[in-house]
C-alpha cells in the first residue's frame, strides 16, 4: 500500500469528522456519532486513507439488520481496496461468528469476503489503513460455511501477500528484536502481516522505561510508520522527532537504524510498520 510522509501528528491535533461535517465521504454503514479522524489521506490521487474511527455505544449496521430478517444466515462483503484494521479499544464482532477484542488485528486484500453485519455494542476504537475508497459488493454467506473468510471465486489474488483473519494480538508472545549481529537491541515485538507486494512489514513493538539505543543512527532506504499507542518515543532523524501517546508519524523513504538518539523515557508500546532489512524480527507465529 502507499504510504505518505506524515508527522509528526498528534490525535487530538487532527479535526473530527462526523457525517453532517464529512458527508461527501462518508459511508453509509457509519451511523451519526460515528466520529473518525484522518492523519492521513491521499486525495485525488489514489485516496488511500489512514485513520481512527469511533463507533459509538450500540452500533451495528441497519442495512445488515434489515437484510436478516429475511436471510438470518446474513451476507458476505468485500470491497476493491485492501484494509489493515486494529480493534484498539473495545470489542468489534462480526454477527455472531467471531470478534475481536483490543488489541485485535485483521489484513484483508481485495476481494476478500468477511461477513457484513459488523456491530459494537458497547463502542469500539479502530485504527484503519485503506488502499483506497472503500466500496462494497455483497453476496449471501453459503448455510454450511466453515468461518473461515476466503477469496471471493472468480477474482485474481491482487495481492501476493496472505490476508488476516481476527487475529488476537494478546495470544503472540513477546521476543527479542535483534541487530544485525544478532545481538539484542532491547526491542521487544510481535510480528503480524507482511507486505510482499511494497516490502513493509506490519509489528508491534514495545520498550522498557529509560530505554535507548546505541552508538549512531544510520539512514538506509526503506521505510517507517509508527502508531504510538502508549507512552512515549524519540526518534534520532538528524533531528529530534518527539511521539507521545496516539501520535503517528511515516517516512516512507527512508529507515534509520536507532542509534543513542533515539530512546523512550517512560516505555513505550507502538504499532510499527517497517520497510528494512537490519533489524532482526521475530518469526511469524500464525
Amino acid at each position: 500500500m502507499k504510504h505518505l510522509r506524515v508527522g509528526p501528528v498528534h490525535l487530538d491535533d487532527i479535526p473530527k469528522e462526523t457525517s453532517a461535517a464529512d458527508g461527501r465521504l462518508w459511508q453509509d454503514t457509519w451511523p451519526d456519532g460515528t466520529q473518525r479522524r484522518v492523519y492521513t489521506r491521499d486525495e485525488g490521487n489514489t485516496d488511500a486513507s489512514t485513520f481512527m474511527l469511533n463507533f459509538p455505544p450500540g452500533y451495528a449496521r441497519p442495512q445488515e439488520l434489515e437484510y436478516k430478517k429475511t436471510n438470518p444466515v446474513g451476507r458476505f462483503e468485500y470491497h476493491t481496496c485492501h484494509e489493515e484494521l486494529f480493534v484498539l479499544k473495545g470489542t468489534f464482532k462480526f454477527d455472531d461468528w467471531y470478534e475481536m477484542r483490543d488489541f485485535g488485528y485483521f489484513n484483508h486484500p481485495p476481494y476478500w469476503l468477511h461477513p457484513a453485519h459488523q456491530h459494537a455494542p458497547e463502542g469500539v476504537d479502530l485504527f484503519i489503513t485503506n488502499s483506497g475508497p472503500v466500496d462494497f459488493t455483497y453476496v449471501p454467506i453459503p448455510e454450511d460455511w466453515d468461518q473461515r473468510e476466503l477469496l471471493m471465486e472468480g477474482f485474481p489474488h491482487k495481492s501476493r501477500s496472505r490476508p488476516v483473519a481476527a487475529l488476537e494480538i494478546a495470544d503472540l508472545p513477546w521476543e527479542p528484536v535483534l541487530d544485525p549481529d544478532g545481538g539484542r537491541t532491547g526491542i521487544e515485538g510481535k510480528h503480524l502481516w507482511d507486505d510482499l507486494d511494497d516490502g513493509w512489514t506490519t509489528w508491534l513493538m514495545r520498550v522498557p522505561e529509560g530505554w535507548s539505543g546505541t552508538g549512531a543512527a544510520e539512514a538506509n532506504p526503506g521505510g517507517d510508520r509508527f502508531l504510538v499507542i502508549e507512552g512515549d518515543l524519540t526518534l534520532d532523524r538528524g533531528e529530534k522527532v518527539e511521539l507521545s501517546s496516539m501520535s503517528y508519524f511515516c517516512d516512507p523513504d527512508q529507515f534509520v537504524y536507532p542509534g543513542a538518539g533515539t530512546g523512550s523515557n517512560e516505555g513505550c508500546l507502538a504499532i510499527r510498520w517497517t520497510k528494512d532489512d537490519t533489524l532482526g524480527l521475530p518469526v511469524l507465529r500464525f
